[in-house]
């Protein structure tokens, strides 16, 4: 059997991935403007964690990525996606329409099961 290695670039304390939702979430809380004490009441966590998210303190479970995401009224995986053309989205009706191409995705993929 054949087994293809990915060498991931090497971080210091965080991954590749940890600091892709560290990235997304400082970027999407600042362009809504809102504070870190403000998403911590929406997610219903602690202001605290949400810093040490921030700060690469603590990896976010799934979960708390999903309650994140509720409170930036997007889908889920904009956070983990290394997208910098997302920071190019100005007006709400295209943020809709990416938001229900990925509802119509989970839909087709849930419906297959």
């Amino acid at each position: 059997m054949f087994f293809l290695e990915y060498n991931a670039p090497k971080m210091k304390d965080e991954s590749c991935l940890q600091l892709i939702v560290i990235n997304n979430v400082k970027r999407l809380r600042k362009r809504k403007g809102i504070s870190q004490m403000k998403l911590a009441e929406l997610c219903n966590l602690s202001s605290g964690y949400i810093g040490d998210i921030e700060a690469g303190k603590t990896s976010p479970s799934l979960r708390t990525i999903e309650k994140i995401a509720n409170a930036f009224e997007i889908n889920a995986y904009i956070l983990l996606a290394e997208d910098e053309g997302y920071d190019s989205i100005k007006d709400d009706q295209t943020e809709q329409l990416i938001n229900q191409v990925g509802e119509v995705i989970k839909k087709y993929y849930t419906d297959k099961k």
